[in-house]
């Protein structure tokens, strides 16, 4: 999660440095639209990982009350490895 934050927050003020460097507002507007479809990408992607990582501690907390071996909720970055 920091390191989500982290990054989001550079690419904040990488995308202001960008903006007050456009010299129209047709640029401007393409900039924004560029800037709000990445940074919804982002918060997706991590809202995905986070949404995983829940169900896993959940599942995990439920086989250990019942005794049994969890179930892990396998996401897009394990199958990277």
């Amino acid at each position: 999660m920091t390191q989500f934050v982290q990054g989001r927050v550079q690419q904040d003020m990488s995308a202001w440095a960008k903006l007050v460097s456009c010299h129209d507002p047709n640029e401007v507007l393409d900039w924004q639209r560029h800037y709000a479809e990445k940074a919804t990408s982002n918060y997706i992607e991590e809202a995905g990982k986070l949404s995983r990582l829940a169900m896993n501690m959940a599942t995990e907390g439920f086989a250990s009350i019942r005794g049994g071996e969890p179930t892990v909720v396998a996401g897009p970055e394990s199958r990277a490895a």
